[in-house]
């Protein structure tokens, strides 16, 4: 991994995935809060 073209895109796919991860987890907890906010 010595060329920099290699190492930018292995540190935009990390924060490509990273950036999806917490997408998914802001909407998980976000319908968990408001399942638990709405119920009786």
């Amino acid at each position: 991994m010595n060329n920099p073209m290699h190492r930018q895109v292995f540190l935009l796919a990390t924060a490509q995935a990273l950036f999806q991860t917490t997408s998914v987890m802001v909407m998980a907890i976000g319908g968990l809060a408001g399942a638990a906010v709405a119920s009786p």
